[in-house]
């Protein structure tokens, strides 16, 4: 049996572990999920004031995810994985060589 790529999401998740979002960043999650959830409903429903509504709670939740760098969770695993491209061994040979090209 062979073992995982190098580059593969399940080989980086084993070698690296999963990444937890900070609480900010979970409630940006759920700030713009709930006004996305108002505003589709308000369009169902005909309510302009709640469309608004829900497209104001979306720029509040979109602004409150830039000031607090809520996407810097996903750019740790980025980076972390792009570091171990180069670290972790091609092949059986041990060589250190970048996993892809």
């Amino acid at each position: 049996m062979t073992e995982p790529h190098a580059d593969s999401d399940f080989a980086v998740a084993e070698q690296a572990g999963h990444i937890q979002g900070r609480p900010v960043s979970w409630a940006v999650v759920v700030l713009v999920c709930a006004g996305f959830m108002a505003s589709g409903i308000a369009l169902i429903e005909h309510v302009a004031w709640l469309f608004f509504l829900g497209v104001g709670i979306v720029a509040v939740g979109a602004i409150l995810g830039w000031a607090t760098h809520a996407m810097a969770d996903t750019s740790a695993r980025v980076e972390r994985r792009r570091t171990r491209e180069f670290v972790a061994p091609v092949g059986g040979s041990g060589d250190r060589e970048p996993a892809h090209q």
